[in-house]
């Protein structure tokens, strides 16, 4: 069977719609699947979201061992690290970085967004790298909730994938941070 047929009988067994988009280190299509439909994003921008936070770094306007404080407030739905270090009361920038790729940290994603100036923000950093079509609109859990037809907090697979190339192979980061973000 071809990949496209694979997707669709996959898609045919679960009742939902699958998207893919594969491109190379240049971000050249390979091959994809409904890669121009828009799709909630959920948890898929938290790489572009730490890709921001080491763009600040290389930049001299953000350190990573900045220490980030919160309170119980900050504990929203799956945040395992953000619960791990609240009997301190802080994470540093890198580790909520880190918790949001790794572990998909909802706390430390809204502790990144907060000090990144919120989904606005992001939004803004996807097209000041090339990103004409993702956007983030709410922070988490909100965010996670996606009605058919709500354009908010939304992305298509191929503007997602050209934003991992570009953020990997693209020079977006120095090469110290692009390593770190590739290891997470």
């Amino acid at each position: 069977l071809t990949f496209k047929t694979d997707l669709e009988k996959l898609e045919s067994e679960k009742a939902a719609q699958i998207g893919v988009a594969i491109v190379d280190p240049q971000g050249e299509i390979v091959a994809g699947h409904r890669m121009a439909q828009r799709f909630a994003m959920c948890s898929t921008f938290k790489f572009p979201l730490a890709a921001l936070v080491f763009e600040r770094i290389d930049s001299g306007t953000e350190r990573g061992d900045r220490k980030l404080s919160y309170g119980p407030d900050m504990i929203v739905g799956w945040s395992p690290a953000t619960e791990r270090f609240l009997a301190s009361g802080h994470m540093t920038v890198l580790e909520a970085a880190q918790a949001a790729v790794q572990l998909s940290d909802n706390g430390a994603t809204n502790l990144l967004l907060r000090e990144i100036g919120g989904p606005a923000a992001m939004t803004q950093y996807f097209r000041k790298i090339g990103d004409s079509v993702s956007r983030l609109d709410r922070k988490e859990p909100e965010m996670s909730d996606n009605t058919p037809g709500d354009l908010r907090d939304t992305t298509t697979p191929i503007a997602m994938a050209g934003t991992v190339a570009k953020v990997l192979y693209g020079g977006a980061l120095t090469s110290t941070s692009t390593h770190t973000i590739e290891r997470w």
